[in-house]
């Protein structure tokens, strides 16, 4: 199963809101965008860390808390898109 395998804009439903994702691919990578109506926008990606296990990760980073959060909602969109 390929988690980047979806269609391009999706809405998730994150703390009793609706928010617009939107993936983009950028290169190799790719990106998905988050949209809330109360902050700026959240730019998200999947990586790995020195072990190889993936983690949802926001760039620039210093949103880490949100990035995984927003991306486990992600993750959750697509497994159920398949």
């Amino acid at each position: 199963m390929n988690l980047f395998d979806s269609e391009t804009r999706f809405e998730i439903f994150f703390e009793k809101r609706t928010v617009p994702v939107e993936k983009m691919e950028v290169g190799k990578n790719v990106l998905y965008v988050a949209r809330f109506y109360d902050q700026a926008p959240l730019v998200v990606t999947r990586a790995r860390d020195a072990n190889g296990v993936g983690f949802w990760t926001s760039i620039p980073e210093g949103r880490q808390k949100l990035a995984e959060a927003i991306g486990e909602l992600i993750t959750n969109h697509i497994r159920e898109s398949l």
